[in-house]
């Protein structure tokens, strides 16, 4: 036993797995994200393929959807 923890409720443990399940939560959000949102990147893309107007207003559109978890 370290200091007055065990190691179950050590501070610097705990901590520790709290990081790595955040860095696994984040990949997988990340994952579901673009799972969610493949469709309208996809249809982005058939847009701009099809000459938008405004390529570039329309991906930053997509972008910021994305960007705000919508």
């Amino acid at each position: 036993m370290k200091g007055d923890y065990c190691n179950v409720h050590d501070p610097e443990k705990v901590a520790k797995k709290e990081a790595e399940r955040e860095a696994i939560a984040k990949v997988s959000w990340a994952r579901r994200r673009k799972e969610i949102h493949g469709a309208a990147f996809y249809k982005a893309l058939e847009e701009i393929a099809e000459g938008h107007n405004d390529p570039r207003a329309l991906a930053n559109e997509v972008l910021d959807k994305f960007d705000n978890g919508l």
